[in-house]
């Protein structure tokens, strides 16, 4: 299995559509194999000797699966792309978290099929952000465009205090690389206790931007190339990335723990561009 790989799981849905669509630029972007996962209760057919064919191309072909047409529809969409299907059986997360156990990443729906319409995310999306050792890249049902409003494209970082995880920073830089994007770095953090004037909230901005700074340096002489700018905001995380990352192509947050916490599902809930939730 290759491990260079950018893998989708689908479902039917237009969801699973959205994330796949997504997917498919992404790894055409970064010239990765795409690898579309359907997880069926059904058994899968024998496999078929592989012809000469073009390697951009879907093989063997499985043209009663969902995830065969989705593939098939990408690369012809995307040339240069190389798609593959897996179709196995079990458990959704699991099956996904097994085919994606070393890829650059996964990508899903926010929500699929089922669930409530009020959650921000599906049970599957959870439970692959909470599992996987990849970044996991979630879609909602209309991600934004940034070429519909011709605003320049942007990458946001989302920091919430605290040490900077550095597997989220490194994948935003390169988010930005690929794209031909600027890195919009938030980072949010608490104001000053009790009561306090501008003289206090100024000091504490001031503060926090020298510690920003410090961190993301030596990124940015790694990734000289990306232009960064870098935002301290004092406010609670769970308010202020949701605010910052309007009109971005893709919002990057850390993620340590089993378990999501309030500032990512607040992302989900508000934020109309994909997520990537990065493993620290």
């Amino acid at each position: 299995m290759e491990a260079s790989a950018v893998v989708v799981g689908v479902d039917g849905s237009v969801r699973g559509d959205m994330a796949a669509a997504w997917a498919a630029r992404e790894a055409a972007r970064r010239g990765l194999l795409l690898r579309v996962v359907y997880v069926s209760g059904e058994p899968e057919p024998e496999p078929e000797p592989e012809p000469e064919a073009d390697p951009g191309r879907l093989w063997p072909p499985r043209p009663y699966c969902p995830a065969t047409r989705i593939a098939a529809r990408l690369t012809d969409e995307h040339p240069r792309l190389r798609a593959e299907v897996v179709v196995p059986r079990g458990a959704a997360v699991p099956s996904l978290l097994a085919h994606a156990d070393r890829a650059d990443m996964l990508v899903v729906g926010a929500r699929g099929t089922g669930g409530s319409a009020g959650l921000p995310v599906g049970s599957v999306a959870r439970g692959a952000v909470e599992r996987a050792r990849c970044p996991v890249v979630l879609v909602p049902m209309a991600p934004v465009d940034s070429g519909v409003d011709r605003r320049p494209a942007k990458v946001t970082l989302g920091l919430g205090g605290g040490e900077l995880p550095a597997s989220a920073v490194e994948f935003a830089f390169e988010a930005a690389v690929c794209r031909g994007a600027f890195l919009h770095a938030v980072h949010a953090c608490a104001p000053p206790d009790g009561p306090a004037g501008p003289a206090e909230w100024a000091a504490r901005v001031e503060e926090e931007q020298r510690v920003l700074s410090c961190h993301l340096r030596p990124w940015r002489e790694k990734y000289s190339q990306v232009r960064v700018l870098e935002h301290v905001v004092l406010q609670r995380p769970a308010v202020a990335l949701p605010q910052a990352a309007q009109f971005t192509e893709l919002t990057v947050v850390g993620h340590r723990g089993a378990v999501l916490g309030p500032v990512v599902l607040s992302l989900l809930r508000h934020s109309r561009s994909p997520v990537a939730v990065v493993p620290g």
